[in-house]
C-alpha cells in the first residue's frame, strides 16, 4: 500500500450498515483510522454541498456515507465537524436537504459552513496572488475529504480535488475560475 493509492469498493445501496462496513473497510486498507486521526483532533468532514439538493438525485456526498466517517471519527476520541460553502445556495437550506443536519443532530457534532475567508501565502510566481480560504479549514488538525463522484461544467470529472475548491467561502470561488 502507497500513500497515493486509491481504494474502491463496489457498494450497490446506501444501507447503513453496509456503508459502514465498507468505510471501515477503506480505513484498514490505510492502515486503520487511527493512522491519521489522534485523540483530540478537530476534524473538518469535507462535504460536497454544491446547492440544496433531495438526497435521492445523488449530487451531493451520500448522508450515510457522512454519518459513518463520522461515527467512525468520534469512536477515536476526535472532534469531527461537517462543513461546505455551497457556490450556489443557502448553506443552511442545502445542509438540510441534504440530510447533512440530520447527521449532525443525531451524532451531536457541528454541521456549519465554511465563511471568514482568510488569505493564504503564496509565492512571487504562483499564477493566483491571491487565495482565500475559510478559518475553519485553517482551524481543523486534520481533513477527511467526501467527495461526491460526479461530472462537473469546470472539470470531466469532480472527485477530491475539486471538492476542496469548497474550502474557498461562497462566491469567492467565482474569481478563480
Amino acid at each position: 500500500m502507497e500513500m497515493n493509492d486509491i481504494y474502491f469498493i463496489r457498494q450497490n445501496n446506501y444501507n447503513q450498515s453496509e456503508i459502514d462496513d465498507a468505510v471501515r473497510k477503506s480505513f484498514a486498507y490505510f492502515g486503520g483510522i487511527n493512522r491519521f486521526i489522534s485523540r483530540g483532533d478537530k476534524v473538518l468532514l469535507k462535504v460536497n454541498l454544491v446547492s440544496g439538493h433531495d438526497i435521492s438525485r445523488r449530487v451531493t456526498t451520500d448522508p450515510s456515507i457522512v454519518h459513518s466517517v463520522a461515527r467512525q471519527v468520534l469512536d477515536t476520541g476526535a472532534v469531527p465537524f461537517i462543513a461546505d460553502s455551497p457556490g450556489i445556495d443557502n448553506f443552511h437550506r442545502a445542509a438540510e436537504k441534504a440530510g447533512f443536519i440530520r447527521v449532525a443532530d443525531e451524532l451531536g457534532i457541528e454541521c456549519k459552513e465554511l465563511t471568514d475567508p482568510i488569505d493564504l501565502p503564496v509565492s512571487d510566481d504562483a499564477e493566483y496572488k491571491k487565495i482565500r480560504v475559510s478559518k475553519y479549514v485553517l482551524e481543523a488538525d486534520k481533513i477527511i475529504n467526501l467527495p461526491k463522484l460526479k461530472t462537473h461544467g469546470q472539470m470531466y470529472l469532480t472527485m477530491g480535488v475539486k471538492n476542496l475548491f469548497g474550502c474557498i467561502p461562497g462566491r469567492l470561488k467565482a474569481m478563480l475560475d
